[in-house]
């Protein structure tokens, strides 16, 4: 169980880098020490459920699974940081999430 956990976590971080991490990251290329890099503790905990949901398109019931552990992790993130800018008014932000971005979107709330 404990190593299923560790590959859900490097899933979900795996779908990090391309968002406001990665933007961080691109102004610091002088070592990797020098990159944001996420940590254990900035992720809270995590559990595991099973919730099998047979398709009836095929005779074995089986869906094709690709990178289904990182595809719903932008998705995620993309609903946390409207969900964290909401009680400001704002609904939609498009990717990439910069300090820049935010910023601009928290501004432009601000003046309507």
């Amino acid at each position: 169980m404990a190593n299923a956990l560790t590959k859900m976590a490097r899933l979900f971080l795996d779908g990090i880098p391309p968002s406001d991490m990665q933007q961080r990251s691109l102004e610091l290329t002088a070592s990797f020490s020098d990159y944001f890099m996420p940590r254990a503790g900035m992720i809270h905990a995590m559990g595991v459920y099973d919730h099998p949901v047979p398709t009836p398109t095929n005779a074995l019931g089986a869906k094709g699974v690709g990178e289904a552990g990182c595809s719903g992790s932008l998705p995620a993130l993309a609903n946390a940081t409207v969900d964290a800018l909401r009680p400001l008014g704002i609904d939609h932000i498009d990717m990439p999430f910069s300090p820049a971005r935010v910023w601009t979107a928290i501004q432009a709330r601000k003046t309507v």
